[in-house]
């Protein structure tokens, strides 16, 4: 079978967010670049873009996440955030956020501080950017405000009276409630996905506030699910604020959410004017060093593709991703097979405790790089002068645990791509 061939500047490999990430910054420096993968994992994300929050091994949560950066570097020298300047790390969020304000999605972020914001269940954890959307919450939900968190009928996911609950409810003003959405009553199961395409159509939308309008008497805010619709979230809540003459906001549902899919599809949008090609659902098979760079097969199961690039990001994930294996024997790379630093054996993986503050050795697992985020291969050298990696898949941090995973994917993404554009000229 023949394969498609295509030439670029740079490979991307991997459209997490760490990928989507390397990708905006190759378009800002002018390169030719080709992005390989699926964007399916996005939906999996909260929709909030996280520096910084937790030192490991402590309950520190830090509202300055660049001092929590400067702790990180002293405690974990090998840590990917102890490669760079905090303030190179605040520059590559700040572009990250003004490009996904350029695809339509605005975004707030806390500048020195970190964000308070609401989790699926109504609890509260720290983060530093956050869709504009959801950012009334907080502190609405932390005031004496009388609000109402209502639920749609059959949307799995979101529990009203979980996060009323968790919100200290009636002792503050805070009660639950529950509404079918116009044209699914009755339906079992009822999807975001569904619901936010049909808000952003007028009609549906004054449809839907007739029904939410019984529940705005004598307060001054409402919370829902995220359901305000993709492409244009921020006009759909405009709009129903208007209608309904109360503040309104969004929480994230639990994933796949509304978020991700909005995050996905704006994405995917975005790459064409970027000038980025997209090579959707095409996985990297095989990566082999050519003399004038690098040569990569993709495809859905076998070759469809192949690339010929000067260099390459690799952004594959960890295990969600597909980066990482994990094999009776150890867990292994995938693409290029590369030594995977991790615990000597089995059984060292995971503590004894499963929420020791120190966390499980397991998730500190991944490909090691040197400062200009090259992979160091079997013989402790990069595998390529021009081969990155970036994101989850690098050593030596536990993302979820330090609650730093869009920083982390963004920073070392943007740091990858300008070693690239460095070296290249």
């Amino acid at each position: 079978m023949n394969t498609e061939h295509v030439r670029a500047d740079l490979a991307i490999i991997g459209c997490g967010l760490a990928g989507v990430a390397a990708a905006v910054s190759a378009s800002r420096r002018g390169l030719d670049a080709v992005l390989l993968g699926s964007t399916g994992g996005i939906v999996f994300t909260s929709g909030y873009l996280d520096v910084f929050g937790l030192l490991p091994g402590t309950q520190e949560v830090f509202g300055d996440p660049w001092q929590g950066l400067r702790g990180m570097a002293a405690a974990n020298p090998k840590h990917p955030y102890a490669r760079m300047a905090s303030s190179d790390v605040r520059a590559a969020m700040e572009q990250f956020v003004a490009f996904l304000g350029d695809a339509g999605l605005d975004y707030v972020h806390g500048g020195d501080r970190n964000l308070s914001a609401l989790s699926p269940a109504g609890t509260f954890k720290p983060t530093w950017a956050m869709p504009a959307t959801m950012a009334k919450g907080p502190d609405i939900l932390a005031s004496d405000a009388a609000c109402v968190i209502v639920g749609i009928e059959g949307l799995k996911g979101f529990s009203a009276k979980q996060v009323a609950a968790n919100c200290c409810g009636p002792q503050r003003g805070i009660r639950a409630a529950q509404v079918p959405f116009p044209g699914l009553e009755g339906y079992d199961e009822v999807f975001a996905e569904h619901v936010a395409r049909a808000l952003e159509v007028p009609a549906n939308r004054e449809a839907f506030a007739e029904v939410l309008r019984p529940h705005c008497e004598g307060v001054q805010a409402l919370g829902l699910p995220a359901i305000l619709g993709i492409h244009a979230p921020g006009e759909v809540l405009a709009a129903l604020e208007a209608l309904l003459g109360v503040t309104v906001f969004e929480i994230p549902s639990m994933p796949p959410s509304l978020a991700g899919i909005r995050l996905r599809e704006a994405f995917e949008e975005s790459m064409p004017r970027l000038g980025v090609r997209l090579l959707a659902r095409k996985d990297a098979l095989s990566v082999t060093q050519v003399p004038d760079g690098l040569e990569i097969m993709a495809g859905a199961r076998t070759p469809e593709v192949r690339v010929t690039a000067t260099g390459a990001v690799l952004a594959t994930g960890r295990f969600l991703g597909g980066g990482l294996r994990a094999l009776r024997t150890g867990v292994e790379e995938t693409v290029l097979g590369v030594p995977v630093t991790q615990p000597p054996t089995r059984s060292d993986w995971h503590r004894l405790e499963y929420f020791d503050p120190g966390g499980h050795d397991i998730n500190a697992v991944g490909v090691e790089v040197d400062g200009n985020m090259c992979v160091i291969g079997a013989d402790g050298r990069p595998y390529h002068p021009r081969m990155y990696a970036a994101g989850s898949i690098l050593a030596h941090q536990d993302w979820v645990r330090t609650r730093s995973g869009a920083g982390l994917a963004v920073a070392t993404a943007d740091r990858a791509v300008a070693s690239f554009a460095e070296q290249v000229g």
